[in-house]
């Protein structure tokens, strides 16, 4: 008996844990980040120590070579312990394993393996793995969501990604109208992203329990149609610019709000006309669409709303830093000998 467990988990460490190794990689590399950081090297005892630019500096020398090896046996036991759990989960359920939801963390955990080799020359990458964490929580809130309620419905991808695109652009929207209606701090990022992530989840799945023809191209023609509500982080600032345009001309504008109307006005135009668009024949496949369309304007429109700034940082002091310059200036032009 134990000879076949034995033999089953070595043949599922061979194959079936490569959709889980750069997962069990990542949380594991975690755990030990989370443990260092959490030494304290200070030198305590001064019993069978050496007199060194170390004991001189108060720093536990025992203490750094003792946590490299205690690191090594915790990766090594994280490493196996988290395989094992895949292991079980894979005996009982092995769909799981190999779903789209697990390749979606175990992609993203990619990134976040080089974040932390990031953090290891210094740099300030909390925030960045913050965005590996939620998106480990969306993947594991969809897969829940699939297999509690809509076992025969598969979502691929390339629809998992175009969800999460639209989710992040429509925070904008609530944003903005939440300082429209007087609150003064935008709502939280990832409660608002993961709450419009759920319910474009369970729309589109009570989509596809409908008995319906074509339902992949009416997926995508809308998806298509959409792709405009990527510049909602445009228009999230534009109507600030516009009304600061406004004021320098000397044009009053009571608010933002009907700057914000046409704009969003002019975004759901565009929606329209790609609804019609749509109708004719599109060429275009779900990838084609989102590296062509999402990708691209919602990066574009994330990086102009996180770089603009609505005023310019100013230098009060404009003649004391000049008077250095004085001197040459004298000279060249009367021939003034500085002091």
């Amino acid at each position: 008996m134990k000879d076949k467990f034995f033999s089953r988990f070595y043949t599922y460490f061979q194959g079936v844990s490569k959709h889980l190794v750069f997962t069990i990689l990542f949380y594991t590399l975690w755990l030990i980040f989370d443990t260092v950081q959490n030494i304290d090297f200070s030198l305590l005892s001064f019993s069978d120590r050496q007199i060194g630019s170390a004991t001189l500096s108060a720093f536990d020398v025992g203490a750094r070579v003792s946590l490299f090896y205690k690191s090594t046996l915790l990766f090594i036991f994280v490493f196996l312990f988290l395989n094992s759990i895949g292991f079980l989960i894979y005996s009982k359920y092995p769909t799981i394993i190999t779903s789209v939801e697990t390749q979606i963390i175990n992609y993203s955990s990619i990134v976040g393996i080089s974040l932390f080799l990031f953090k290891l020359f210094g740099s300030q990458t909390n925030e960045s793995l913050e965005i590996i964490y939620f998106l480990h929580k969306i993947a594991i809130a969809a897969l829940l969501i699939r297999l509690l309620f809509f076992r025969k419905n598969s979502i691929s991808l390339t629809q998992y990604t175009l969800i999460i695109c639209l989710s992040t652009s429509q925070f904008f929207l609530v944003a903005d109208l939440a300082n429209f209606i007087g609150q003064e701090k935008n709502p939280d990022f990832y409660l608002v992203v993961f709450a419009l992530t759920v319910c474009l989840l369970i729309l589109t799945h009570l989509f596809l329990t409908r008995n319906l023809e074509n339902k992949s191209k009416i997926i995508r023609h809308l998806f298509y149609t959409l792709l405009p509500l990527m510049a909602l982080p445009l228009a999230s600032f534009i109507k600030d610019e516009v009304f600061l345009v406004f004021k320098s001309n000397n044009i009053v504008v009571e608010n933002t709000l009907g700057i914000y109307i046409f704009l969003f006005l002019f975004i759901l135009a565009a929606v329209i006309y790609r609804y019609f668009k749509a109708r004719k024949k599109i060429n275009l496949s779900e990838n084609e669409i989102l590296m062509r369309g999402y990708f691209p304007l919602l990066l574009f429109s994330l990086l102009s709303f996180c770089f603009y700034n609505y005023y310019t940082e100013f230098n009060e002091e404009l003649f004391e830093s000049a008077n250095v310059y004085l001197p040459l200036m004298e000279f060249e032009l009367f021939n003034v000998i500085p002091p």
